[in-house]
């Protein structure tokens, strides 16, 4: 699974996914499958428009190669927002499989914090939305898993 990580600057000679994928490292290792990073929600620090072509070079670099991909997003609390995300992939002619991220064990004001961080919808709607119906902070999430394919 390759996933940028967002830093301020690179702390190797990659600056992102794409670079990794383009420089070739993926064929001298000989890794032959890939999974790759979907946002359903966008991304806090890249224009959506941006964000389908990099998914679209990447599934070029990494078919041209002869990788199986597929896409896992990040969690997200909106389905409907990963339903419509997906309906566009489909549109945009990509048809490799796609997992839905979903969050780990966490407290509520930490799962905030990897919403807020990450992008995914806006913390205050999701406390307004659900108020005081949300788990404590000794509840658990469910683990990460990878859902069937969609």
């Amino acid at each position: 699974m390759l996933v940028g990580g967002d830093p301020s600057s690179p702390a190797g000679p990659y600056r992102d996914s794409l670079d990794l994928i383009a420089g070739g490292i993926i064929a001298d290792y000989g890794i032959s499958k890939v999974g790759i990073a979907g946002y359903p929600e966008g991304h806090p620090k890249i224009d959506r428009a941006r964000l389908w072509e990099a998914l679209a070079e990447k599934l070029e670099l990494l078919k041209a190669r002869g990788c199986c991909v597929e896409i896992t997003t990040q969690f997200g609390f909106d389905a409907d927002a990963a339903v419509d995300w997906i309906a566009q992939v489909r549109a945009h002619d990509i048809d490799a499989p796609i997992r839905i991220g979903v969050a780990g064990p966490t407290d509520v004001n930490r799962l905030l914090r990897f919403a807020a961080q990450f992008g995914v919808g806006s913390s205050a709607a999701i406390v307004r939305r659900y108020g005081s119906r949300w788990p404590t902070s000794s509840a658990r999430w469910g683990r990460i898993v990878s859902c069937a394919s969609l």
